[in-house]
This record gives structure tokens, C-alpha cells and sequence, in this order.
């Protein structure tokens, strides 16, 4: 229904108005409305199947000015020309990898040379009841700028993230994590050129934790209410000052990716309990750590161009144990108020963990522990250097080495019977 009045005179183009309402379409006919022969390849492209479907309510076009070409009207700004209509159950289209919003409700406007797809209501992968925003600017230099603001349980937006062309690259690193909790909100941002034969789209994602956490039983790593913003892009993960708890000690974490393709670096710092840090470990080598101390960790999270005999995770953790006791016998004893420098290095692969550490001044370690059927750690090697250099790794089980001034041989079988450490096949060589 509509109506429309036309002027002409022999001299200038017909000057019309024209005013059309309409009701009960099809959203995927959309690009039908538009001066498509005007608009670059890309453009139409994209138009053809941004908008993949839906139902149309109620709508309006109205057109008033002279029959020209629309983009010399909008430049000189001599007339208007907008569709303007309401839709649900809308799919909507942005990028190559990209899943499209789907079971969308709102409003879609075509200005002369623009569009708004505003989306009041949408569905994302698993994500519902977000919102979204999609917009052209100008079909003459047309680039796709779309917005999309939800929020989900932690578990919802991780798995959706790992599906998005930004998150790939951690899918293997991220399968040792699991038992999320709390909750995320996500905005993405995605800008996107439609010209060239192959445009690649800029992409920025916003993620704020709200008491979430997660856990890896490989890694031992038990984060909790994690709180803070974190920004994602195609070149890596950003953020500053996300504080969140390691088992029951708070920390702060800042996240950092050099560059695409590279380690992504997370740093911690906090007061931690110091046998929390060491909790894949066998119980009988920590049970005598009592104690919190300042800890600055640094983890490299492997990324894409990391090969696969190398690491999925490092860990570097440096600590001066003020506060930490240590109940194991000479020389490794020390009260709580004491500082013993330490530094450890642990790298995280499938089925394995190896570790080296520099206690003090003079002692050096090194172990392995190896998964089994059931992935459960336990230790396969474990070195301890007096003054010495670490030797190739050629042994298994407990070897000992180096020079030490004095050491009481009593202390320590007693340390190892109580502790239940005491096995006779655990010993593999002593070289002091």
C-alpha cells in the first residue's frame, strides 16, 4: 500500500515522492531494495547473503527527490531514499569462519548509501540474548562494521570463542583446561572491507570475567574468581590487572601477545602458598613446606608456529621463600622468616612435565614426570647437584651428585621413612 506523486518538465529529471508501506516479507529479499548495479562486487556479495533470512512485520520505503543516481543525491544531498522495517527470526551473515547471528530481532534502515542492522535480540553459536549491530557507513567505499554484546556462562563463551577464527590457535592449549564457571561478557567488534577479491577482517574482541574460574588437573592449576577485561585480536591476547585467585591465594595477571603466531605470555604475582606451586609433585617431597611467600610466575602459552615437540606450557616462578618453612633436612632446611632465593623452570608437554630448578647458591634440580593411561603425574627422575652442574639426561629414579660439606645421612632416612619415601627401588645413585 502507497502512494507516490511524480513532477516533470522537459528540462530537468522527474522530481517524485513516493511512499510504500508493506508487511509479511522475506528479509533474505533485502538486497533487492538496493541500487545494486551502483555497488562494488564485494558489496553485493555480502548483501546477497548478509542477511539470510527471516520475516519481515512491518516495514516502509519512501523515496523524495529526482530520479537520478542515488549516490549523487547523497552527495549533494538533494533527496532521500530509505527501507525502513522490522524482522525476527533473522540469520545474519559477517565473515568467512564467522558463525552467522542467528533467531534475530529488530529493526533493519537503508539511508541512501547506508545500513543499520540494529538486533535487539540474537543467538550466536550457543550464546542467546545478545544484542547486534551491524552497519555499512557507505556502499561507494563500503566496509562491514558489526558489533555483538552478550553474556553467558564461562563455559558457553569459552567453547564459542575456540570456534572463532581468533580462537583456533588455543584450541590445544585450552583442551587441559576445564570446570569452568561464572560468568563472561563478550562484545565483538569486527570491521571488515568489501572491496578486493579477498578481504580480511580486523577483529577485536572484549571479554570482562565476573567471578569465573577453571581448572586443569594436568597442570595442577586451580584459577577462581577471576575478575577483569581482557581483549582478543587475530595478532593475540591483551590485559592488564585481572585479579582472580590461585587455589585460595589472590593474585594479579597481566597478558601479553608479542605478536601473530607467537607465545602468549601471562604474568602472575601474588602471595602464594609455596607447596600449592609445586602440587604435581608426590606428596612426600612437599609435606614439609609450610608456608606463604611473594611469587612472580610467568607462563608461555604455545601458539600456532610452536612445533609439537616443543612445550605447550612453560613456567618460570621465582620466589626469596621469606615466610615459607621449609621442614626437609639440611641443606635444604630453613625457618620462615629466612630467604632462600629460588628459581624453577617447568615445561608442560601431553604426556609428560619436566622441570629444573636453582635453590640458593649452589643447588641445582631437575625431574620428570610422565603421564599414565590414566593421566595421572608421577615421577620417573628426579637430580639434585651439589655444586655442581646438572649431568645429560641419561638417569631415572633419585640421583644425587656433587660436592657438600656436611650432610647427616640419619636425618635424612629417618625424613624418608616418616614421610613414606622410604622405597628401595626409588634410589639411583649417590655421587657426593
Amino acid at each position: 500500500m502507497g502512494r507516490m506523486w511524480l513532477e516533470t518538465d522537459q528540462d530537468r529529471r522527474p522530481f517524485t515522492f513516493i511512499r510504500a508501506r508493506f508487511s509479511d516479507g522475506d528479509g533474505s529479499a533485502t538486497s533487492k531494495y538496493l541500487p545494486r548495479n551502483h555497488l562494488p562486487l564485494p558489496a553485493q556479495a555480502w548483501l546477497d547473503r548478509g542477511i539470510k533470512q527471516g520475516h519481515v512485520g512491518t516495514g516502509e520505503m519512501q523515496f523524495h527527490g529526482r530520479l537520478r543516481d542515488i549516490r549523487a543525491l547523497n552527495r549533494e544531498m538533494a533527496g532521500e531514499f530509505f527501507v525502513d522495517f522490522s524482522i525476527d527470526r533473522a540469520e545474519v551473515f559477517f565473515a568467512p569462519g564467522w558463525q552467522p547471528a542467528s533467531n534475530g530481532s529488530g529493526r533493519v534502515l537503508f539511508h541512501n548509501v547506508s545500513m543499520d542492522i540494529d538486533l535487539d535480540r540474537v543467538s550466536y553459536d550457543q550464546i542467546d540474548n545478545g544484542r547486534a549491530r551491524v552497519t555499512i557507513a557507505d556502499f561507494e567505499n563500503p566496509s562491514l562494521d558489526l558489533r555483538i554484546e552478550a553474556g553467558s556462562s564461562t563455559a558457553l563463551a569459552v567453547s564459542t570463542w575456540l570456534e572463532t577464527p581468533v580462537g583456533k590457535q588455543y584450541r590445544r592449549v585450552m583442551s587441559n583446561l576445564g570446570s569452568f564457571d561464572g560468568a563472561v561478557s563478550t562484545e565483538v567488534n569486527l570491521s571488515m572491507p568489501l572491496r578486493g577479491p579477498d578481504p580480511e577482517p580486523d577483529v577485536r574482541v572484549l571479554v570482562n570475567f565476573e567471578n569465573a574460574s577453571a581448572r586443569s588437573e594436568s597442570w595442577g592449576l586451580d584459577l577462581s574468581q577471576v575478575n577483569g577485561g581482557m581483549e582478543v585480536t587475530a595478532d593475540g591476547i591483551r590485559a592488564r590487572k585481572i585479579a582472580a585467585r590461585y587455589f585460595n591465594d589472590p593474585i594479579e595477571i597481566d597478558i601479553d601477545t608479542p605478536g601473530r603466531g607467537a607465545n602468549t605470555r601471562v604474568s602472575a604475582r601474588g602471595r602464594i602458598e609455596t607447596r600449592q606451586l609445586l602440587n604435581k609433585l608426590p606428596s612426600s617431597l612437599t609435606r614439609d613446606l609450610d608456608g606463604k611467600s611473594d611469587w612472580r610466575l610467568r607462563l608461555d602459552i604455545a601458539g600456532l608456529s610452536t612445533p609439537p615437540d616443543k612445550p605447550l606450557l612453560r613456567l618460570n616462578a621465582t620466589s626469596n621463600l621469606r615466610n615459607t618453612a621449609i621442614g626437609i633436612p639440611l641443606p635444604f632446611a630453613k625457618p620462615a622468616p629466612a630467604a632462600l632465593q629460588v628459581t624453577a623452570d617447568v615445561d608442560f608437554f601431553e604426556e609428560q612435565i619436566w622441570f629444573n630448578s636453582k635453590v640458593g647458591d649452589s643447588i641445582r634440580t631437575r625431574g620428570q614426570l610422565v603421564a599414565d593411561d590414566e593421566r595421572d603425574f608421577t615421577l620417573n627422575l628426579l637430580d639434585v647437584a651439589f655444586a655442581s652442574e646438572l649431568k645429560s639426561k641419561t638417569r631415572r629414579r633419585l640421583n644425587i651428585y656433587g660436592s657438600i660439606a656436611e650432610i647427616s645421612i640419619d636425618d635424612w632416612l629417618q625424613y624418608l621413612e616418616d614421610s613414606g619415601a622410604a622405597d628401595p627401588d626409588l634410589l639411583g645413585s649417590v655421587e657426593l
